[in-house]
């Protein structure tokens, strides 16, 4: 089997689950542990558990930034030619 990669400054789309494709802003997609916030404290801390969930950030092309768990991502989309 072949690794699929996927290079994140190249990421041009993203399919959720919610069957919408959203269109990235250039260089903007992102992975990384998913945590939230409550005020400026993290909320694992806050409820003493460790919850680090993989997810995955981007930025509309409308400036809006759309966060999430990553198992919702279902595809994304890309340039062909290699990232630089």
């Amino acid at each position: 089997m072949t690794d699929i990669l996927i290079h994140p400054k190249i990421v041009t789309h993203v399919l959720l689950q919610d069957g919408t494709w959203y269109s990235v802003q250039p260089g903007t997609f992102r992975t990384g542990n998913y945590r939230l916030l409550l005020g400026n404290e993290l909320m694992d801390q806050i409820m003493a558990s460790d919850a680090n969930t993989p997810g995955f950030s981007f930025e509309e092309q409308d400036g809006r930034t759309i966060s999430g768990p990553l198992t919702s991502v279902a595809a994304v989309r890309s340039w062909t030619n290699a990232a630089s």
